[in-house]
């Protein structure tokens, strides 16, 4: 039963990732387990090996050389808590490059070919398994004001800063738009300003508690734009 491990490492080759599920049923990355982590990787990676079935066998010298399983170019080995594991030792990919030659558990005189998709799990990175966070609903009514800052043209300077604030008559259900006293909310920068913001969403996760080196490679030290969002 895949729900049995409670620890997972794997080599992709490039990259050595391990998880351990914790004492309530979370799994945690090892190297930072506050990072919040989405385990449908880790479940499916578990699932596969609890259900999987070779596509062939092979136990001749000749299938067994052709294997690449000499210099392997990667590993997986999931454990129990009793001390039990399930190891996975990888070779070549097979000519169409859609599965793969492993072996087992260390047993030298087999080798199956079983389907890519395990090693295809092995290769999400780790930041691609984040939870992403929910941003809130930025709703045009409920927004009341947004300031923008362009970037400073040098370090003795702040960009240039704009602002527009929301009004809403008595009586009136529409939101009108001003920016230094000036009607702006047919204005179609305005327009496609609030269609960003109302859409806004994070894609994926560069970094999880980066370090300050990571921060300005990612350029926040000087940031191209600062945008403010005030709302109800």
């Amino acid at each position: 039963d895949h729900e049995e491990f409670t620890s997972l490492t794997y080599d992709n080759g490039e990259t050595t990732l391990s998880f351990e599920r914790d004492e309530t049923g979370i799994w945690r990355w090892t190297a930072d387990r506050d990072l919040p982590l989405d385990d449908s990787v880790i479940l499916d990676i578990l699932a596969l090996l609890t259900t999987w079935t070779p596509q062939q066998v092979l136990t001749d010298s000749v299938a067994l050389e052709a294997s690449g399983l000499d210099e392997p170019t990667g590993s997986l080995t999931a454990s129990t808590s009793t001390g039990t594991y399930t190891k996975v030792l990888f070779g070549k990919a097979t000519t169409d490059g859609t599965s793969d030659y492993v072996r087992l558990n260390d047993n030298e005189d087999t080798v199956y070919i079983i389907d890519g998709a395990l090693s295809d799990l092995m290769e999400i990175p780790v930041y691609d398994m984040c939870r992403l966070p929910s941003l809130p609903v930025l709703e045009e009514s409920r927004i009341r004001s947004i300031i923008i800052r362009g970037a400073a043209q040098d370090e003795d300077s702040t960009g240039l800063t704009t602002s527009i604030s929301a009004q809403t008559g008595e009586g009136e259900d529409m939101t009108s738009w001003r920016s230094q006293g000036a009607n702006v909310t047919d204005d179609p920068t305005v327009r496609a300003l609030l269609e960003d913001l109302t859409a806004l969403a994070f894609n994926k996760c560069i970094d999880y508690n980066p370090s300050d080196e990571a921060a300005v490679i990612c350029g926040f030290d000087a940031p191209s734009a600062v945008v403010k969002i005030s709302y109800v």
